[in-house]
């Protein structure tokens, strides 16, 4: 299966969870906001999504995450986190709720290297998951007659 999409974004890609930071506004009530830091950061991996790949809304593409980061503490699934809401952000994929993508992901083992680096390719999809009535089988009917199935003779 070819990609349709690869995108590469150079630069560190923010933890999600460290994105916010507690204030006292002036009416005296606690608030939280986004790190100045954090932010800029996120702006500057929007900028490296190509206009081709924005606005497409992909539904339920697989998707392979490759990284390579500078030291050894990078939390892979909270890059993850970040990488999706910014792909929902500039409408890459349609959402990153189960409803809308539910396709493979696949985080591939990070290498550690002089500098931030994290490759998505996109897979457009193929078998659809979400088809619950013929098992994720993308609409292809059962070839077995009756109780003849491997499952059904293992259960009995």
């Amino acid at each position: 299966m070819r990609p349709n999409i690869v995108l590469e974004f150079i630069g560190e890609v923010p933890a999600k969870k460290n994105e916010k930071m507690p204030v006292i506004r002036n009416s005296g009530k606690p608030s939280l906001i986004t790190k100045p830091k954090s932010s800029l950061a996120v702006d500057r991996l929007a900028i490296q999504i190509p206009g081709f790949a924005r606005d497409i809304y992909l539904k339920h593409p697989d998707l392979d995450m490759y990284f390579i980061v500078p030291r050894g503490n990078v939390d892979r699934d909270n890059v993850l986190s970040t990488i999706l809401d910014l792909l929902w952000q500039y409408g890459v994929i349609e959402d990153d709720n189960v409803k809308h993508f539910n396709g493979r992901i696949t985080l591939h083992p990070a290498v550690i290297g002089d500098t931030w680096k994290t490759t998505v390719v996109l897979y457009e999809e193929v078998r659809r998951p979400d088809c619950a009535e013929d098992g994720g089988r993308g609409g292809r009917k059962s070839k077995s007659k009756g109780g003849n199935t491997k499952a059904s003779k293992v259960a009995s």
